[in-house]
């Protein structure tokens, strides 16, 4: 019956509405990657261009250019309809941690307006049971998702306090093999009196830095130890460096997306002296003893990640991490790790 049904469609309303099902099961794919903290941009492209291609053709099948017989279907599936529209187009743009509370809620949107509509209109009944197999296919995906980043977020976190530390190592986790010379790096971090007390020691077989003062752009002057730090429940976070000559740069960004939108870092720039930074040399290499002030108490859940910038003279800088990023970028506070503060 319902293939019968679906011969009897006009050829444009079974491709209107096959891209409404393709954009459908795209939107809610999107979502779930998303909430599982694994953001794939060209997914939610294709996702709009979907929805666009569905909208246009009914706009010309259903509406035919008409505003007055779009307002027929009612003025509020109207506007949540190119509101929703507007929103895939603004999601691949936006940073990960904005996109990952928007997607979900787009897929609800969308939900209200895209299920019942085969039961609605007869002329698409034929999609009622992909509709409805497709909608609870995502919804578990979606559950699915969350609750893998559900457990991954209370489930059992390194503890850090005045007595209790935390141990983190480097590497190179975008890379299929280790640099031949990468050196490693152990870096300890403490919270102690309102301050991340973190101490870093680091192989090294050419200490060196030309950073003269505070705030330079020490990455690219040589040697440079880096601490990102925010709450896990917020997008803004911190950027500490310190170099081997207590050279310090203070940064604060609003969200993983903000050092894109800048054209230097003196807009960002924070003074150097609420942080306290001590380097010492060690037989194989640097120690860097940093102090951050941080507004957490008991309970709070930090996101930490350390990084470091290897810097040889005659070569390019040895990068790594103590995160475990899929490319070489260490703005990604989704794969930074995860501390609870005890006292």
């Amino acid at each position: 019956m319902g293939m019968r049904c679906l011969a009897a469609m006009e050829p444009l309303t079974i491709l209107t509405f096959t891209l409404a099902l393709a954009a459908f099961a795209a939107l809610g794919t999107d979502a779930a990657f998303r909430v599982a903290g694994k953001p794939m941009r060209g997914l939610s492209m294709a996702t709009a261009v979907l929805a666009l291609s569905h909208v246009v053709l009914v706009w010309h099948l259903r509406y035919n250019w008409s505003l007055t017989k779009a307002l027929d279907h009612g003025t509020a599936v109207f506007v949540l309809f190119h509101i929703v529209l507007a929103l895939l187009f603004v999601v691949p743009w936006l940073s990960n941690e904005t996109a990952e509370r928007i997607a979900p809620a787009t897929f609800a949107l969308v939900s209200i307006a895209a299920v019942p509509a085969p039961f609605r209109y007869t002329d698409v009944a034929p999609f009622r049971i992909p509709m409805t197999v497709l909608f609870v296919a995502l919804l578990v995906g979606i559950g699915c998702a969350r609750s893998h980043a559900s457990k991954r977020s209370v489930g059992v976190l390194p503890e850090i306090g005045s007595k209790r530390s935390a141990l983190f190592t480097l590497g190179q986790s975008w890379r299929h093999e280790i640099e031949a010379e990468f050196r490693e790096t152990q870096v300890t971090v403490y919270f102690r009196d309102g301050t991340l007390d973190i101490v870093a020691d680091m192989v090294d077989d050419d200490v060196f830095s030309d950073a003269t003062a505070h705030n330079q752009r020490t990455w690219e002057l040589g040697d440079a130890f880096e601490v990102f730090v925010r709450h896990d429940e917020s997008l803004a976070y911190t950027e500490v460096h310190l170099t081997p000559n207590d050279r310090k740069l203070h940064l604060r960004f609003d969200d993983a997306e903000h050092h894109k939108r800048i054209d230097g870092i003196d807009s960002v720039a924070v003074d150097p002296e609420i942080v306290d930074g001590r380097a010492e040399l060690t037989e194989d290499g640097w120690r860097a003893r940093v102090r951050i002030p941080f507004d957490a108490r008991a309970g709070d859940v930090l996101a930490l990640s350390f990084c470091r910038y290897d810097a040889t003279r005659g070569r390019e800088p040895v990068l790594s991490s103590s995160s475990p990023h899929p490319v070489l970028a260490f703005h990604r506070p989704l794969e930074w790790a995860r501390v609870r503060i005890v006292d």
